[in-house]
């Protein structure tokens, strides 16, 4: 959060605190004992510490905008470009490296709840399936995870999800809903996919929703499982999908995981974890000094 650009400036920067050191009980660090922990200290302790902190940051977030009778989260990745020739372990292409992060976010504060971190060539149905979305939610998720398999999982397990539609899916219409003459939703269908391998995949019928955004002036085609939730409710809720691209802005501008300390596989995971705590710090500040905020929901709060 202080912009530090390397170790040395950090161990510098902490050496001339002298007070703050006192008061947390810490005595003068060296720069080696920094480096050696980015190498041996596993980063599963901060992975760990970062759950800890996100049930206690829930337990005063805010409730999202849009009111639905089921939690929203929102799934994305987001790619972090690494040096092939410092990173080799992180091969992404012929020319460079990369780790992608694949985050589960709930709506309500805008937290994440999950985060599967990979290296650059997994692509996100792979990882998808080691995500675990909380049964009768609801999913917002990009259009890179479309996998009928992984659909028929959310289904099975009563998720309602919606996601952009491809242009190339094989289907027809079973019946229309009506829709409102000047409403940006410009047709309401129920279809099946005709195509062998869909159907097999997922024999469900779903929702296809044509819908024009004005402020970005494009037609979107929309894809849910969501039969009861009006059109313009279905997308306002793949609207909100925006708050997880915001997120990843903010920590890639502000929380240094674009930079890193170190080169090895931990210290990168060790730099990220940490980088997702004080996330979660801002995040339990922000949250208590809302106007309507009761410190008396405040148990159990950061020390």
């Amino acid at each position: 959060m202080s912009k530090r650009e390397s170790l040395r400036e950090t161990v510098i920067s902490v050496n001339s605190m002298q007070s703050k050191r006192y008061h947390l009980g810490c005595q003068s660090v060296r720069r080696s004992t920094f480096s050696d922990a980015n190498n041996k200290r596993p980063y599963q302790i901060y992975q760990d510490l970062f759950y800890q902190l996100l049930d206690r940051t829930q337990k005063i977030a805010p409730r999202h905008k849009i009111k639905i009778n089921r939690n929203l989260y929102l799934l994305d990745a987001t790619t972090i470009d690494l040096c092939l020739t410092l990173f080799p372990w992180a091969r992404f292409r012929k020319t460079k490296s990369a780790v992608r992060l694949h985050t589960l976010m709930q709506a309500d504060g805008s937290l994440p709840v999950f985060l599967n971190i990979t290296d650059g060539n997994v692509h996100e149905t792979k990882a998808a399936k080691f995500i675990p979305i909380p049964k009768e939610s609801y999913l917002a998720i990009d259009r890179s995870y479309h996998d009928f398999d992984q659909y028929n999982t959310y289904i099975k397990n009563n998720i309602r999800f919606v996601t952009r539609m491809k242009t190339n899916a094989e289907y027809q219409m079973i019946s229309t809903n009506k829709t409102d003459l000047g409403s940006p939703v410009t047709s309401d269908e129920i279809i099946e996919f005709t195509g062998f391998y869909m159907h097999q995949k997922c024999p469900h019928p779903f929702r296809k929703i044509c819908y024009f955004d004005q402020g970005q002036d494009k037609h979107l085609i929309f894809l849910t499982n969501d039969i009861e939730n009006t059109a313009q409710v279905i997308a306002d809720i793949y609207k909100a999908r925006w708050d997880i691209e915001l997120f990843f802005k903010t920590i890639k501008q502000n929380l240094k995981i674009k930079r890193f300390f170190g080169t090895t596989r931990n210290a990168v995971l060790t730099q990220v974890w940490i980088a997702m705590m004080a996330y979660l710090m801002i995040s339990f500040t922000k949250f208590c000094m809302r106007p309507d905020f009761q410190f008396s929901n405040c148990s159990g709060s950061f020390r």
